[in-house]
C-alpha cells in the first residue's frame, strides 16, 4: 500500500510539474505578443505624428506660394504703372520746356530800368519745383519710391509728401506714409520714423502695409534701446499676423531681445 501511494504521489507531482511549465510557457508566449503589440502601436503612433507633421508643412508651403503669388501681381502692377508714369513725364516735361523759353527774354529786355527785372525774377522761381513734379498719382508714387531705393533720401521725403497732400485717400497713401517711415529711419531719425510708422496704423489701419510698419517700429525702438516698447510692438506681430512674410523677422528680433534680458 505505501508503495502505490508512493507511486501515486509522484504522478501527481510530475502533473503538476507539466501544469506548472506548461503555463509559465503560455505566459512567455503571451508576454512576447503583447511587447509586439506595444511596438506595432508605437510605431503607428509616430507615423501619424509623421504625418501630421507633413501636411502641416504642406499648407505651409501653399500659403507661401499663394503670397509669392500675390507679390508678383503686384509687382506686375507696379511695373505697369512705372511704364504709365514715364509716359506721363515725357507729356508733362514738352509744356514745361516751353514755359521756360519765354523768361530769358523778360529779364534781358529792360536793361536800363533796374526795378522791373527784380520784379520779374522773384516771380518767375517759385513755380518750377513745382512743374518738375508729375500731376498723376500713380507716376508720383513711383517717383518717391524710386528715389528711396535709389537711397536718394533727401530728394524722396517731399515727393512722398507732396503725394500725400494731394492724394491722402488714395490705395497708396498707407504705402506713402511708410516709405516716409523708411526714409526717416534710414536717416537714423528714429523718433520721427516711429511717428510716421504710427500713423499708417492709426490711418490706415485695414492698409496692407500695417504688419510691415509695426516691424519697423518695434525696430527703431530697439535703435533707441526702449526694450519694452520694441517687444510690445514685435509681440503684436506674432500674435496677430501669423500668416505675414514679416511674422519670422519679428519673432527672431523677439527671442534676441529675451535673450539679452
Amino acid at each position: 500500500m505505501n508503495e502505490k501511494r508512493h507511486v501515486i504521489n509522484s504522478i501527481v507531482v510530475l502533473v503538476l510539474a507539466v501544469v506548472f511549465f506548461v503555463g509559465c510557457q503560455s505566459n512567455g508566449v503571451k508576454d512576447t505578443v503583447q511587447r509586439d503589440l506595444d511596438d506595432l502601436q508605437k510605431q503607428i503612433f509616430e507615423l501619424q505624428q509623421d504625418q501630421a507633421y507633413i501636411n502641416t508643412k504642406v499648407e505651409q508651403t501653399t500659403a507661401q506660394v499663394s503670397q509669392f503669388k500675390e507679390k508678383m501681381q503686384e509687382r506686375d502692377k507696379q511695373l505697369e504703372g512705372i511704364i504709365q508714369g514715364q509716359e506721363e513725364q515725357v507729356k508733362v516735361s514738352e509744356p514745361v520746356q516751353e514755359a521756360k523759353l519765354p523768361a530769358p527774354k523778360i529779364i534781358t529786355i529792360p536793361e536800363a530800368k533796374k526795378e522791373a527785372p527784380k520784379a520779374v525774377e522773384v516771380s518767375t522761381p517759385p513755380p518750377e519745383p513745382q512743374k518738375n513734379l508729375p500731376t498723376n498719382p500713380r507716376t508720383l508714387y513711383n517717383m518717391g519710391l524710386d528715389l528711396v531705393r535709389s537711397n536718394k533720401i533727401d530728394e524722396a521725403i517731399p515727393v512722398l509728401q507732396k503725394y500725400l497732400e494731394l492724394y491722402p485717400r488714395t490705395e497708396l497713401a498707407d504705402n506713402s506714409v511708410y516709405w516716409l517711415g523708411e526714409c526717416y529711419y534710414k536717416k537714423r531719425d528714429f523718433k520721427k520714423a516711429i511717428n510716421e510708422f504710427k500713423r499708417v496704423l492709426s490711418d490706415y489701419p485695414s492698409g496692407n502695409k500695417v504688419p510691415s510698419a509695426l516691424l519697423k517700429m518695434g525696430y527703431a525702438y530697439v535703435e533707441l534701446r526702449q526694450m519694452p516698447q520694441a517687444l510690445e510692438t514685435l509681440q503684436r506681430i506674432v500674435n496677430q499676423y501669423p500668416n505675414d512674410p514679416v511674422h519670422s523677422l519679428a519673432q527672431k528680433k523677439v527671442d534676441i531681445i529675451l535673450s539679452e534680458r
